[in-house]
């Protein structure tokens, strides 16, 4: 339909003055029918520049038609039925920018999960007892364990052979850049002493040289053979699973990244397959994985293969990720200052040498012109300088100007260097920021003071820096790197830098506080257009696709540390109500 008139769209009345539209208010239903006209009344945050804040939305055909007053809306659409919000605040569907979601619900589903364990004693008896539960099976897998439990921050193959010393056990890591694995794994992947690391990885080794039982970054890959393949019916299960999660959190689309991580491509398949029974709600945005030591211009084919292959209403392969660096966690960050632990170790580029940086700079190009954004993993300060160099190499063999029309971006930014931050404004780089752990952790003490120092630990994840140098920003959960990827919760941590009881000693750096409407927006607005649909999605606008979300308190004024406390009780979806809390 056509956009009302310039009055319509500003003549709007005070979002919390319901009485005044007694008169328009004919049901009060929450289930919105793609067949008939329906106007939604209530406190309407619509992320939209023109009109921050309106009444009432017009909702036909599953798009915004019309954004306005109640009284601009009945105008309208007289005979539209009405459904009336009197609490709370209603907002654009959120969107998560980088999430691993299909691999973190399966690891949930599927395999001993670590996560919520507070000590060794709690590993050995969640992996004792999925080893005990499932007899039947050849390789146990399992996900979660973090480097600082350990006092060395290495796990070793002998600690889980007390608990099974016959199949191979191989076990990620929290932040998904390592494997603990047992002697049986080892043998099994025929890894031992005379293995050499690969490009990007580390085998870690105990004193005479020999593998320990833990396996860093590329050299993870020395386990694929070995790793059990899900049938086509377990992806989908877990994609079902984990968009109901999603919906629940008021996530209306997501990007799945890293969708090649095991060396299969059965999940492309599976979100087709969903999609054509008409079981996705939601709209999935792929990543494919490109490493160093693969031949860019085979990967970028069959990335291109699979988007014609998979493409469907819901699912798409849009992105190319590409990894810089590993995590300060591990040691295999990419730092420009060396780690506090070896003053000679800078940590892992998997593009170190001038070869690898050329095929750096040929894989941004070729995914690019095949339509591709790239999506860069960059943990270290070096890291991002290695991105943004390379980057910067592409633009100027193009002559593009910087203009980034493939809204190539950069993910994590633990460590950024305020120059740094400058370079990724005047190349027109996205920030894809995770808030939610922008604030000293439990284990702070243990990993960042112990990599980087004090002086380098307490500026890390920058954030208002960013959006002041006027970075593009948007919000990303990494979710199951987040075990919770509840926008909520990102949102609070961003404007706080403090722990969700908003103790004191949590908070890093409140000069890098956001405020609550700027995490709004990465939320939303922002992380459309970082996956180039902010002219369909991110905002409650005429023409727009009706993403929409209620939440029970408006968190643009309540308290910052009730922000989590909020809950959706609705998720629209086109116009649909795909989630109720009621």
């Amino acid at each position: 339909p056509p956009p009302p008139p310039p009055e319509h769209k500003r003549n709007f009345c005070n979002a919390h003055c319901l009485e005044q539209w007694a008169f328009f208010l004919q049901v009060k239903e929450s289930v919105v029918n793609n067949s008939e006209t329906v106007c939604i009344i209530g406190n309407i945050y619509t992320c939209c520049d023109d009109m921050p804040r309106a009444d009432a939305a017009v909702i036909e055909g599953g798009a915004f038609a019309f954004v306005g007053s109640a009284e601009a809306a009945r105008a309208f659409a007289p005979d539209a039925r009405v459904v009336a919000f009197e609490s709370g605040i209603v907002l654009p569907g959120f969107i998560d920018g980088h999430t691993h979601a299909f691999g973190g619900k399966m690891s949930e589903l599927y395999m001993a999960h670590l996560n919520e364990a507070s000590s060794l004693a709690e590993y050995g008896e969640i992996v004792a007892q999925f080893v005990a539960a499932h007899p039947e099976y050849d390789v146990y897998l399992g996900m979660g364990w973090s480097n600082g439990m350990f006092d060395d921050h290495v796990p070793t193959a002998q600690w889980l052979d007390r608990i099974e010393s016959d199949k191979p056990v191989i076990i990620q890591s929290c932040d998904w850049h390592a494997y603990w694995v047992n002697s049986a794994a080892l043998r099994a992947a025929h890894i031992d002493r005379n293995t050499a690391s690969p490009a990007g990885g580390k085998i870690e080794r105990d004193a005479a040289g020999n593998p320990n039982g833990c396996l860093r970054e590329t050299a993870m890959n020395l386990m694929i053979p070995i790793i059990p393949r899900l049938t086509l019916q377990q992806y989908k299960t877990a994609i079902l699973a984990v968009q109901d999660m999603f919906l629940r959190l008021g996530i209306t689309a997501y990007m799945d990244m890293v969708l090649n991580f095991d060396a299969s491509h059965e999940v492309f398949d599976a979100y087709a397959a969903l999609d054509a029974e008409n079981k996705l709600k939601m709209d999935v945005f792929g990543g494919y994985l490109i490493d160093s030591d693969d031949d860019p211009d085979a990967e970028i084919a069959r990335a291109c293969e699979l988007r014609t292959q998979c493409a469907s209403h819901r699912f798409k392969l849009t992105d190319i990720k590409i990894f810089v660096d590993g995590v300060v966690e591990g040691g295999t960050g990419f730092l420009l200052e060396p780690f506090e632990t070896d003053t000679s170790y800078h940590g892992e580029n998997r593009w170190a040498d001038a070869e690898s940086q050329k095929r750096l700079q040929h894989v941004i190009e070729a995914a690019n012109r095949a339509g591709f954004s790239v999506h860069f993993h960059t943990v270290g300060d070096a890291a991002v300088t290695v991105a943004l160099d390379a980057l910067y190499a592409v633009a100027q063999k193009q002559g593009t100007n910087f203009q980034n029309p493939a809204r190539n971006a950069l993910t994590h930014l633990q460590m950024v260097t305020p120059d740094q931050i400058m370079r990724l404004r005047l190349q027109n780089i996205l920030a894809v920021v995770n808030p939610y752990w922008f604030y000293k952790e439990s284990g702070y003490h243990e990993v960042e003071l112990h990599y980087l120092g004090a002086q380098r630990a307490d500026r890390e994840y920058p954030l208002r820096s960013l959006l002041d140098a006027g970075v593009r920003v948007s919000m990303a959960s990494d979710y199951p790197i987040t075990p919770d990827p509840n926008p909520l919760l990102g949102i609070q941590t961003g404007a706080t830098r403090s722990n969700l009881a908003g103790d004191p000693d949590s908070q890093l750096d409140p000069n890098e506080c956001a405020t609550v409407e700027q995490l709004i927006r990465a939320a939303t607005i922002d992380a459309a257009y970082q996956l180039k649909t902010e002219r369909t999605m991110g905002s409650i606008e005429p023409h727009k696709t009706a993403n929409f979300i209620l939440l029970d308190r408006d968190i643009t004024t309540c308290p910052p540390l009730d922000i989590a406390k909020a809950r959706v009780v609705k998720t629209f979806v086109a116009g649909k109500c795909v989630y109720s809390a009621t």
